[in-house]
């Protein structure tokens, strides 16, 4: 399947394949149409499909439905209509939007009557595929402005230029590998390490000190989140480097470690909008939590990252629009806007305020590290 058709992201992806095959099968001049999953329009690793097959063909509409249209499948839908032949530039698609209504067959009905009688309807786009394409990964985002899409796609991504977003450690056993902090004795514990970046947190794991702080599942909150769980990484994490099963493979996968420690921010991957949140020196990123480390102060970047702007901009990645999953690639692809020093100054302490006022409430409740009462 990998070889017959090389835009698939997985051989999985199964409605992929059956709307590339069957532009394959249709006549010269032929429709296929289907409803299936939305993700092939929006997720970063469907661009090569978007490119060879939804876009590279005439689209002559799309409806964009959301959840609850097919029966037994827990995914948002688009119903589309493509022709075999290649896109007419000519001619612009016509996209119907009801992903957030409750009666999508009363919206659709509305829609295609504005149409046919030449009335304006908020949910019908004629999108130019061709903007579009200029953002990265070429989401399909179609109820966007034009306009807006030139600025977005104008700023500088957040990486490489102003930091990199990377997945953390994957221990292949949380139960053998993880422990709250208050379950292991505190003299094995790292300290704290703010003040010098998390350097010193590797030389206390080489003399004496076994388990480091691990962003890792618990609440997540705007600005601040506490961190409960501690990782075994003595000696620069050597059981779990270790760690393999009665083959000799690798059970765990301990990924970016020259990035362990750095300070940064993370944020909840399953909300409906964008909610970073700092992270302290000292701690390990892991593969369910991503984290940022930004070049520079990391508060001012947390309060542009919790911008309308960036949520909006992350949905357009997003597995669902009402439920989106903010990924390590929607992160990294974030425009970033030039911003005067005073406005810098300004997000960074206002970030700092918030996040000094949330971790007061935790001084008060155990069993939180913070609590001091």
């Amino acid at each position: 399947l990998k070889a017959a058709y090389p835009w698939i992201p997985s051989t999985n992806d199964l409605f992929a394949l059956f709307v590339g095959r069957g532009l394959e099968l249709s006549k010269d001049g032929g429709y296929v149409a289907a409803i299936t999953s939305r993700v092939g329009m929006f997720l970063t690793s469907f661009e090569e499909w978007r490119r060879s097959v939804l876009l590279d063909h005439d689209l002559l509409a799309l409806a964009d439905l959301g959840e609850g249209v097919m029966e037994q499948a827990m995914v948002e839908a688009a119903a589309y209509v493509l022709s075999n032949r290649p896109r007419d530039k000519t001619r612009t698609p016509i996209f119907i939007r009801a992903v957030t209504d409750n009666d999508r067959a009363l919206t659709l009905s509305k829609a295609i009557t504005a149409l046919q009688r030449g009335e304006h309807s908020p949910h019908v786009f004629t999108p130019d595929l061709d903007r579009l394409a200029k953002l990265a990964g070429s989401p399909v985002a179609y109820w966007v402005d034009p306009d807006a899409i030139d600025v977005l796609a104008s700023h500088e991504a957040f990486e490489p230029l102003y930091g990199l977003v990377r997945q953390g450690l994957a221990t292949g056993d949380d139960f053998r590998f993880v422990r709250g902090w208050w379950e292991v004795p505190s003299h094995r514990l790292t300290r704290s390490t703010a003040l010098d970046g998390g350097r010193d947190a590797r030389a206390q794991l080489s003399r004496g000190a076994r388990w480091a702080p691990i962003i890792k599942s618990g609440s997540s909150q705007p600005w601040f989140s506490p961190v409960l769980l501690v990782v075994d990484w003595e000696r620069d994490g050597e059981r779990l480097r270790n760690f393999r099963d009665a083959n000799g493979k690798l059970r765990s996968r301990p990924q970016n470690t020259e990035l362990y420690f750095r300070p940064g921010f993370s944020w909840t991957r399953r909300a409906p909008r964008l909610v970073p949140y700092v992270v302290p020196a000292g701690c390990i990123p892991s593969v369910s939590r991503y984290q940022a480390f930004p070049s520079g102060d990391p508060y001012a970047m947390i309060g542009l990252v919790a911008s309308n702007v960036a949520s909006a901009f992350c949905r357009f990645y997003g597995e669902k629009f009402l439920w989106p999953n903010f990924l390590v690639d929607n992160v990294k692809s974030l425009p970033i806007p030039d911003v005067s020093d005073a406005l810098v100054a300004d997000l960074a302490e206002r970030v700092r305020e918030a996040v000094r006022t949330r971790q007061e409430i935790y001084r008060h409740l155990e069993p939180y590290r913070e609590f001091t009462w």
